[in-house]
């Protein structure tokens, strides 16, 4: 007799074999199908696949395995991972779980699952790291950088295009540079299909007009980590990332330099004010950092 006091039948162990999605197929079967459908930026795409290859290291391959005890053990797990010699922040764990709960939501409304196991989970988004941006003196490092490296000289380009641009690396690679017309360019952005509008420094045309119009093609891999040796040959200390030359040109070049915010999240092709506001924040910082350092020189 089970504890319900029901005496034992086939039905039973039948019962207790792992239930696959309503599809037919398992869970790390439908989620890989559903990301290989979806219409994704690249970037994106590599982030739900990391989150995809996770589950599938920790044993979770079957809708019957979604549970709340599960959500919890994958946190634990996560929250235990080393990244650069330091445990996982909560901003970064955060970001897994919003992309499972993304997909039990869409396999919910398709009839996949049928319940939320987050619904009796709860976790907090965490605060992320300090935006890390460059200041004009070490933007003028990177402009005089002298190399024999051809590979280099690409890497430090394109790098000086995201600080004049503002453009995302995704968005720099597809960027139609001929097409600018009245000293703007326009164009969608890869991530958010929304439309920016940025201007077209002199930097930027000095750059351009070094290739033609026609900038290297690089992978996104290969130019991530080409940048940290490139800021030790320049002197920089700062940890570079594709998304500093970005952060550069909000702060440093846009807000720096008096554009309006509400101009500036045009520019950048931001769907909320409220992502350029940050900028706002961490430029004050920097405003406060800087006084600080003149206040001791004096």
């Amino acid at each position: 007799c089970n504890r319900k006091g029901q005496l034992f039948s086939w039905a039973m162990l039948d019962g207790l074999k792992v239930r696959r999605c309503k599809t037919g197929t398992g869970w790390i079967d439908w989620m890989e199908a559903d990301i290989r459908e979806r219409s994704l930026a690249e970037g994106t795409r590599k982030h739900h696949v990391t989150v995809l290859e996770f589950l599938r290291e920790q044993g979770v391959t079957d809708c019957s395995q979604l549970t709340v005890d599960t959500i919890q053990r994958i946190d634990d797990t996560l929250h235990k991972r080393m990244v650069n010699g330091k445990p996982m922040m909560q901003v970064s764990v955060y970001g897994y779980h919003k992309v499972l709960r993304a997909y039990i939501r869409r396999a919910m409304r398709a009839g996949v699952l049928e319940h939320d196991p987050y619904s009796r989970f709860k976790t907090n988004k965490g605060v992320s790291r300090p935006r890390e941006v460059l200041t004009m003196d070490e933007v003028r490092r990177i402009q005089e950088l002298q190399t024999q490296s051809l590979y280099m000289q690409h890497v430090r380009d394109l790098f000086l295009l995201q600080i004049w641009t503002g453009l995302s690396y995704a968005d720099l690679m597809t960027a139609d540079f001929t097409a600018a017309a009245d000293g703007t360019l326009t164009g969608n952005r890869n991530k958010t299909s929304v439309t920016y509008t940025t201007v077209m420094l002199p930097q930027t045309v000095e750059i351009l007009e070094r290739y033609s119009y026609h900038i290297p093609v690089m992978a996104y891999d290969d130019y991530r980590r080409m940048l940290m040796p490139m800021a030790e040959l320049c002197g920089i200390k700062k940890h570079i990332s594709t998304h500093t030359g970005r952060h550069t040109f909000a702060t440093t070049i846009a807000l720096g330099h008096g554009v309006p915010i509400e101009i500036l999240s045009r520019m950048m092709g931001h769907t909320n004010i409220k992502t350029t506001q940050i900028y706002a924040r961490v430029q004050g910082t920097m405003v406060q950092e800087q006084a600080e350092r003149l206040a001791g020189m004096l």
